[in-house]
């Protein structure tokens, strides 16, 4: 079974990024474990976000037990996005 590693980038002030944040904890609530990277907390999370091109929010990254980008999801969804 393939090990996956869940990134979502967000912001207070990002509509969208209000609608996806319960889809994301409802994911979280199920066993699952997501970094949540808010650009408008932390300066950090900001250079981070810009180090992984991170160019809209909400953004949704999954990565392989490699560590290697397998999908990218940019702006609303109404499930997570699977692998």
């Amino acid at each position: 079974m393939a090990i996956f590693k869940y990134e979502y980038f967000k912001s207070d002030t990002c509509g969208a990024c209000q609608m996806v944040t319960p889809i994301v904890e409802e994911f979280i609530a199920k066993g699952n474990k997501v970094d949540i990277i808010n650009t408008s907390a932390d300066e950090s999370d900001r250079e981070y976000a810009k180090s992984v091109n991170v160019t809209s929010l909400p953004t949704f990254i999954i990565y392989d037990e490699n560590n290697n980008e397998v999908k990218r999801v940019n702006g609303y969804f109404a499930e997570i996005p699977q692998p």
